[in-house]
């Protein structure tokens, strides 16, 4: 499991967020069962933090 985040600078007051996860099971079957959950978990994590930073920065 190998992953982050990458914050571009879009102007003072906006960036671009990316976040990048790499992961490989040993399995095949593993990696059917599980392989779409951890594409949801990133997902949801991005859309958490995307969430959490409008609660903070907005009110600026």
């Amino acid at each position: 499991l190998i992953g982050g985040w990458k914050f571009t600078p879009l102007s003072q007051e906006a960036c671009r967020i990316e976040f990048h996860l790499d992961f490989e099971f040993t399995n095949k079957l593993i990696e059917l069962a599980f392989g779409r959950v951890f594409k949801e978990l990133a997902a949801n994590m991005v859309q958490a933090f995307t969430v959490r930073a409008k609660e903070v920065y907005s009110a600026r």
